[in-house]
């Protein structure tokens, strides 16, 4: 999971990039975050639907939680998403 600018938001705290005001200007940096698991079972990503049919289109997704928390207690001190430069965050999250 990344939040965002890694170097805005723990380097520059007067930066702007992605955000309206300066970082430090916000009172609080609040996570919306989804947890979920893939569903297994097999889904023709090609299929077309009716509106009649909403109710038997199977999800890709099962299992899911919503959590809202502060960024600083589940960010880690280093970038995450591997070639970009995003907010890395725990890798273990108790709900």
């Amino acid at each position: 999971m990344t939040l965002g600018a890694f170097t805005g938001y723990f380097r520059n705290r007067q930066s702007t990039k992605n955000v309206t005001y300066p970082y430090s200007s916000y009172k609080a940096h609040i996570v919306l975050g989804i947890i979920y698991s893939e569903n297994d079972e097999t889904v023709d990503e090609r299929k077309i639907y009716t509106i009649e049919d909403l109710e038997n289109i199977v999800s890709v997704v099962k299992d899911i939680t919503f959590f809202v928390q502060e960024k600083w207690k589940i960010a880690i001190d280093r970038p995450e998403s591997g070639n970009t430069k995003n907010i890395g965050s725990v890798s273990l999250i108790d709900i």
